[in-house]
């Protein structure tokens, strides 16, 4: 429990690889779980672990955010295991941030599926509360990330004029 605390806590990398969700708004509900199916074996196979957390993170974002009828429609596609991981990383990644499921190293379906949902709130209590100290440590002291970065890079530049090229 305390490794996949550690591993949702992360800070790095800053720049994160950019995902988008891969179904349409228009499409209904039914086509958009097919899609997110579709895309959730293709990175299974390839055992691409960020591929399957964000997939199952948008199915379970799905199953959040759909009707009854549609929910009971779209629940029948879903197997028992993909229905509760996902609800599981829906839980947990909507109240900390897409973002850190993104930084993650070590996490996977099978683990998120192994806690238990007090475990998920006791994670999700101890990550909101360790990732708004750290930002406001890191940025409430009256500099942002940006402005130490640019302080930093003009006082290593140095301007050298001579007329030894003149002559």
């Amino acid at each position: 429990m305390d490794a996949i605390y550690e591993d949702i806590i992360q800070l790095e990398p800053l720049q994160l690889e950019y995902w988008t969700c891969p179904y349409q708004i228009t499409d209904d509900a039914r086509m958009k779980m097919g899609i997110l199916q579709r895309f959730y074996r293709r990175y299974h196979n390839r055992r691409h672990r960020i591929g399957m957390l964000i997939h199952i993170y948008y199915m379970g974002e799905l199953l959040d955010i759909l009707e009854e009828v549609d929910y009971k429609r779209v629940k029948l596609m879903m197997t028992p295991y993909q229905r509760e991981v996902a609800n599981k990383v829906y839980t947990l990644f909507a109240e900390i941030g897409i973002d850190q499921l993104l930084r993650t190293k070590i996490l996977t379906v099978t683990r998120i599926q192994r806690i238990t949902k007090m475990q998920i709130q006791d994670l999700i209590s101890r990550a909101k509360s360790f990732l708004t100290t750290t930002f406001e440590i890191q940025v409430g002291g009256g500099l942002s990330t940006l402005e130490l970065d640019v302080t930093t890079n003009t006082e290593n530049i140095t301007w050298e004029l001579s007329d030894d090229n003149a002559q």
